[in-house]
């Protein structure tokens, strides 16, 4: 490669680490409001057990009543009872637990994402160092030569006399 070519290259290599460095900054946010997404639903869980939690227990103490006074208390019972463990119950706490996984696995996209960047952006260091070091070979053998014409001229000149 020419100079020019070698000078071209690095610009180029430097306008992808300036692409790259955009993108990071672009999945970092979006990793972040991915993490705080997880965090709210995180919370969410925690707050529909707890929730749940209080429930059981004082529908447990109106368990009480079961069996003494009617059957719509029994049935009362039975059908909070089941709310609050059973299908339905279950379907929402998996449902949660879904969203998690599903914002958790985009944020270890995101990472792997980063992460790529930051090695393309390390490659791209590389070929630069690569190419400056091309050029600095290039202008070494012009300056030998440059030497070397410039001493080939003294002894010409030197004969002439």
């Amino acid at each position: 490669m020419t100079k020019g070519e070698l000078y071209a290259a690095i610009n180029s290599e430097r306008n992808k680490i300036t692409e790259l460095n955009n993108r990071i900054v672009v999945l970092k946010n979006e990793k972040t409001e991915l993490t705080d997404t997880k965090t709210k639903l995180e919370s969410l869980a925690t707050k529909f057990e707890e929730n749940k939690n209080h429930s059981v227990s004082q529908l447990a103490e109106t368990g009480f009543m079961t069996g003494k006074k009617s059957k719509v208390v029994d049935r009362f019972f039975a059908g909070m009872t089941d709310k609050l463990t059973g299908v339905d119950y279950t379907s929402k706490v998996s449902g949660l637990e879904t969203a998690i996984s599903t914002v958790l696995a985009e944020i270890n996209k995101k990472q792997t994402e980063i992460d790529s960047c930051y090695k393309q952006i390390e490659q791209c260091n590389a070929n630069i160092a690569s190419y400056e070091a091309q050029i600095r070979a290039i202008e070494e053998a012009e300056r030998r030569a440059a030497e070397e014409a410039a001493r080939a001229a003294a002894a010409a000149k030197a004969v002439s006399k």
